[in-house]
């Protein structure tokens, strides 16, 4: 197994005993949860987008795509657009790929734009001969990462489960057992 210069920080950061909050795309997480396995001493948390409001999107998308057959599944073509800043260097982004992954489409067929400081814009047109459906998703600010970033944090700090238990957690994992936790206490 090559180990790349992110995968050494990776296992130095799984050496701490700190919990971890990280942002990224371009991480193959499988193969850092290979690297680091059984070294962690804290959970980390992770995401390609820490917006709470595109988690609640992507669990829409999840299901609108396992309703697509409704609609004709040879019928429907889908287009696939992302915008952001000129200094972003993934394209098309993590999201639009995760987006991409949800409803089989290559990657390929994403259309992107870089431009201005454009925060990050997806979008998602089903067609098919009789109709369309658009999604969308604009993040205004930066600020809306770094609140799902705080949030996550505070889950980190609340949630007794999660001192126990040294892995690799995904944020919408992580949504799922603070959702849990809070039906369970109600």
């Amino acid at each position: 197994m090559v180990i790349t210069k992110e995968g050494r920080l990776m296992q130095l950061m799984a050496k701490s005993n700190f919990p971890w909050v990280i942002g990224t795309t371009g991480l193959d997480w499988q193969h850092v949860d290979q690297l680091i396995k059984g070294t962690l001493k804290a959970p980390w948390i992770y995401a390609a987008n820490f917006s709470l409001g595109m988690l609640m999107l992507k669990r829409s998308l999840r299901t609108l795509s396992g309703m697509a057959n409704l609609l004709g599944k040879d019928q429907i073509s889908y287009a696939l657009h992302e915008e952001h800043h000129l200094y972003k260097k993934d394209q098309p982004s993590g999201t639009a790929i995760e987006w991409a992954q949800i409803f089989g489409i290559k990657t390929e067929a994403c259309s992107s734009l870089r431009l201005g400081d454009i925060v990050g814009n997806h979008t998602l047109s089903l067609n098919t001969p009789g109709e369309s459906i658009t999604i969308s998703h604009q993040a205004n600010s930066r600020e809306t990462f770094a609140h799902g970033v705080w949030w996550a944090i505070k889950q980190l700090r609340q949630l007794p489960t999660l001192g126990r238990e040294c892995k690799l957690i995904h944020l919408e994992s992580l949504i799922d057992l603070s959702l849990s936790l809070e039906e369970r206490r109600l």
